[in-house]
């Protein structure tokens, strides 16, 4: 009895691997428009884009019936859109990072032109691979930056960032290993071209590309300013967590000098990724525009109200008397944000735990602080004993007696 072979030819795969990327990239861009995101979740949507036209480009170069000298400015066009579209990956997680991106976007495009001129005068240059060596050792060069953005700044405090940066190094190990086989002169062996050939491109460009599709869907709900955006007051009863940090470094400042004790509270949601996804945005909205009235109606009255610098998080900055103080405000403003969820007539009550880190413990720098009161919030939200949970001193364990169960 016979066994069937499957074989996969370049065009087989490349139609597969168009029409995967392609619905991929539309129900992200379709998704964007409908939400009209902006900042690193509309450099995403570009980033599809340019992902539709390189398949679209790819696939016109592969079924053509002409001689590939004919169709050299569809190889271009899908080379240059990747490269680009790389790049936009990469300049979305700087705008989400709050890094500048109007140079790096004139770098991304410049190297994508180039990318596009080198695979079209390929054959004129006596086939030495121009256009492929620009090619990965782009692809590589953006994959590496996204990398290294994912573990910085906003994007280092959610767990989706890991995968998505595991994805990205995937595809950067692979193009960086194709540029120097082919600078090498190894690009035409056959060992090389079954491990590293066209198929191997495209079965590691749909496997981590739908790992970093996937990503991109979560990260949008959880690093998107929409929600805090279209809820923000025109007041300034609620600082941007610029703002914020500018007042409390402030305050640590006179405090010092009197050694008084500054309690940064930390109120973070933990559930609202899923529930955007699940739900919706607009629940979202619901969920943070509920979470900033009971914060700043719960907080003491001249106490310091800002933003959190993760989504769906806030700080407030009071003066405590003890640490006993600081757990009765942190387990006030714990008790007033889950009766307003409760209140409302939602079924939805999202996770949520407040983490306090004390000037007295942890020092007074106003970014120690910060940090060390949102790990501890989310600590809380881990655990299944407390609810509010006290950051530890500097090179010490939790201490279990600062912790209080609501």
């Amino acid at each position: 009895m016979g066994h069937a072979v499957i074989v996969l030819d370049p065009c087989s795969v490349s139609i597969v691997t168009g029409a995967v990327v392609t619905v991929t990239a539309l129900t992200y861009v379709v998704g964007s428009v409908v939400r009209r995101d902006g900042g690193g979740a509309r450099l995403w949507a570009l980033a599809y884009l340019l992902v539709l036209v390189a398949a679209v480009a790819r696939s016109v170069d592969v079924v053509a019936a002409e001689p590939a000298s004919h169709v050299e400015w569809a190889a271009g066009l899908g080379n240059a859109a990747t490269v680009g579209a790389a790049g936009c990956f990469l300049l979305g997680c700087r705008a989400f990072n709050g890094a500048a991106v109007e140079g790096p976007a004139f770098m991304v495009g410049a190297v994508a032109l180039l990318t596009g001129a080198a695979t079209v005068a390929d054959e004129a240059v006596d086939s030495q691979h121009f256009g492929s060596i620009w090619l990965f050792l782009a692809l590589g060069g953006m994959f590496v930056g996204v990398v290294v953005h994912a573990f910085r700044g906003r994007m280092r405090t959610t767990r989706t960032s890991w995968a998505f940066a595991a994805a990205a190094a995937v595809q950067a190990a692979f193009s960086l290993a194709c540029g120097t086989l082919i600078l090498a002169g190894w690009g035409t062996s056959d060992p090389v071209l079954a491990w590293f050939g066209s198929t191997a491109y495209a079965l590691v460009a749909v496997t981590a590309g739908l790992v970093m599709m996937i990503c991109t869907f979560i990260l949008r709900e959880e690093l998107s300013d929409g929600a805090r955006v279209a809820t923000m007051s025109e007041d300034d009863e609620v600082l941007t967590p610029a703002a914020f940090r500018a007042h409390l470094e402030n305050v640590l400042r006179r405090a010092t000098e009197r050694m008084e004790v500054v309690a940064v509270i930390a109120v973070r949601v933990e559930d609202s990724p899923a529930i955007g996804i699940a739900f919706g945005s607009e629940v979202v909205h619901e969920i943070t525009r509920s979470l900033r009235d009971s914060v700043r109606r719960f907080a003491a009255p001249l106490a310091l109200v800002g933003d959190g610098d993760v989504p769906t998080s806030m700080f407030v900055a009071t003066q405590s008397a003890s640490p006993a103080d600081a757990r009765r405000q942190a387990g006030l403003i714990y008790r007033g944000v889950v009766q307003a969820f409760v209140g409302e007539g939602g079924v939805i009550v999202p996770g949520m735990g407040v983490g306090v880190a004390l000037s007295q413990t942890v020092g007074y720098d106003a970014t120690v602080l910060c940090a060390a009161a949102l790990a501890a919030s989310a600590e809380a939200v881990a655990s299944e004993e407390s609810s509010v949970v006290f950051a530890p001193a500097q090179g010490f364990a939790p201490d279990s007696t600062l912790r209080e169960s609501a």
